[in-house]
């Protein structure tokens, strides 16, 4: 059987407020509702800051919660870096900066909270597992041909989003999708799934990854 690794993408400045107490990326609240549903899953957290993680509350944190920090750079900062919210997108790049060979990977944002164990998985990771429209909760096996086809195909419609203008106004226009960065993963994973590339993704339940927006959407005994 395939671990599962989750991993979390996590950048600020020293500047900011406390680690702890920051309600807009509630990262620690996160990772400890995680643990308290499963003691045993290994999260990552990928912490693309300028300062050491080790010497801010992230790194505080890090014994009481039992997660791993790496530090890396965003992927598409050298050369992106000048593109709004170009941070949001590199996320998709950055998680393959970890080797997850023969393991089974969970994306996380920040500000997802855990009812139960995210464990099983609904979907079969062989193919990108997301609910068809957010980012904030993804999962796949690293080493599936599927998923690798996938990354490649997204890479290329990113990549060309940022330098075709008229390519990234066709992305939003085709998925109704204008949010303030100039184009994220959220953009293409949607344009994606809906245009002829669906066979790459398989679509996750609202109640493996609900928004508190649905509420009346979906069963909350069963929601994860």
């Amino acid at each position: 059987m395939k671990e599962t690794i989750v991993v979390y993408h996590w950048w600020g400045d020293e500047k900011e407020q406390p680690i702890y107490s920051n309600m807009l990326h509630p990262i620690v609240l996160s990772i400890a509702s995680l643990g308290a549903v499963n003691p045993t899953i290994k999260i990552i957290v990928l912490n693309c800051s300028k300062y050491n993680p080790l010497q801010n509350e992230l790194g505080h944190f890090k014994e009481k919660l039992n997660f791993d920090i790496v530090p890396i750079d965003f992927t598409l900062e050298e050369h992106y870096s000048n593109v709004k919210g170009y941070q949001l997108l590199s996320r998709l790049f950055d998680i393959r900066k970890i080797d997850a060979t023969n393991q089974l990977v969970i994306y996380c944002d920040s500000d997802v909270f855990w009812l139960k164990d995210p464990l099983p998985l609904e979907c079969d990771p062989q193919k990108f597992c997301f609910d068809g429209f957010n980012s904030g909760f993804f999962y796949y096996d690293y080493d599936s041909p599927l998923v690798k086809e996938m990354f490649s195909v997204f890479d290329a419609y990113s990549i060309t989003a940022l330098r075709d203008k008229s390519f990234c106004k066709m992305i939003k226009e085709k998925t109704n999708y204008d949010a303030w960065p100039y184009i994220w993963d959220e953009t293409v994973l949607r344009y994606m799934n809906e245009n002829g590339m669906d066979h790459l993704f398989n679509v996750i339940s609202i109640n493996e990854h609900g928004a508190i927006r649905n509420i009346n959407l979906f069963d909350k005994n069963k929601m994860k």
